[in-house]
């Protein structure tokens, strides 16, 4: 299980972090904190993968994970298709459209 830590009172409640946990797994806390600001804060501390894309969304640096040993590593990118391909063609690679277009 991951240890996550939202430090509230950086947190401005932009909610960016909300959108990329992939578990849904973030909300809004209905308390204010010095600043005036709503703070995110986890749901349920099991249910987080430690997939830290919530920490890289984080503008503030507000969120710390910290996996435990348990928790197998994870990549800290998405990887998002881009439909294009790329295939060998003789001893140069070609950039080929999908569906055959160039």
């Amino acid at each position: 299980m991951a240890n996550i830590e939202i430090d509230k009172e950086r947190c401005k409640g932009c909610c960016l972090c909300l959108s990329e946990c992939p578990r849904g797994n973030i909300r809004m806390s209905q308390l204010l904190n010095s600043g005036g600001h709503t703070y995110a804060e986890i749901i349920d501390l099991s249910e987080c993968t430690a997939c830290a894309l919530c920490c890289q969304m984080c503008p503030d640096l507000a969120i710390q994970i910290d996996a435990s040993d348990e928790t197998p590593p994870r990549p800290l990118i998405r990887i998002q298709e881009t439909g294009v391909s790329k295939q060998p063609s003789g001893d140069r690679k070609q950039e080929t459209a999908i569906g055959g277009q160039q």
